[in-house]
């Protein structure tokens, strides 16, 4: 954590009509009291199969939060127990909880924007697409984001991940099959590496 940098880790808001997480499962990240006047709503990568709230790189944090953003990291439910519709659904969700109780997060209400990494970005892109927000988002940062949003490229088998020793189905087992939002390399990136060598 960047020194001076407010974290306020692992907060939970009660979130009416979650389709499956039945929380806003939260890290607020901040330096200070000075605010931009926009607040970016972080959905974190890993192919929607493994990772957790909290990778947001340290420069990252630094940057923004010391030049008076203030960061919201939300939670989603990882595949393959949750379906995309799922995913997509709990995003929407959060996002709306922030545009309809931004008390709750900054004490005001202010602009936002939605910012995610690789599959994080796909989400935030998918989010902002189904034009179903109480709120507009004022931007949308997408880092490294998924280029295609409706092509099915996900469901064809990866050229590189395929030259890769083979990753039998067992390793489904391994990231446990009740919903949850956060899940570790040694327990989910097999799984990650199984998809892309099947487009499953």
């Amino acid at each position: 954590m960047p020194k001076g940098t407010k974290h306020y880790a692992g907060k939970e808001r009660d979130k009416p009509g979650a389709p499956n997480l039945s929380k806003v499962c939260n890290h607020i990240f901040r330096y200070g009291y000075r605010g931009q006047g926009l607040y970016p709503l972080f959905s974190r990568g890993g192919g929607l199969l493994y990772g957790h709230r909290d990778d947001l790189p340290p420069l990252h944090i630094r940057t923004l939060t010391r030049a008076g953003y203030i960061i919201i990291s939300y939670d989603y439910p990882l595949a393959p127990a949750a379906k995309l519709d799922t995913i997509i659904g709990d995003v929407c969700s959060s996002i709306t909880h922030y545009a309809n109780h931004p008390e709750l997060y900054c004490g005001q209400r202010l602009p936002f924007f939605l910012w995610g990494r690789s599959a994080g970005a796909y989400l935030c892109l998918l989010a902002a697409g189904r034009r179903k927000l109480p709120l507009a988002p004022a931007g949308i940062l997408s880092y490294y984001g998924y280029g295609f949003l409706c092509d099915n490229w996900f469901q064809t088998p990866s050229s590189y991940y395929s030259s890769l020793p083979a990753m039998d189905a067992s390793c489904l087992e391994q990231a446990g099959t009740g919903l949850h939002a956060a899940g570790g390399l040694d327990t989910h990136y097999a799984v990650y590496v199984y998809a892309r060598q099947t487009g499953t």
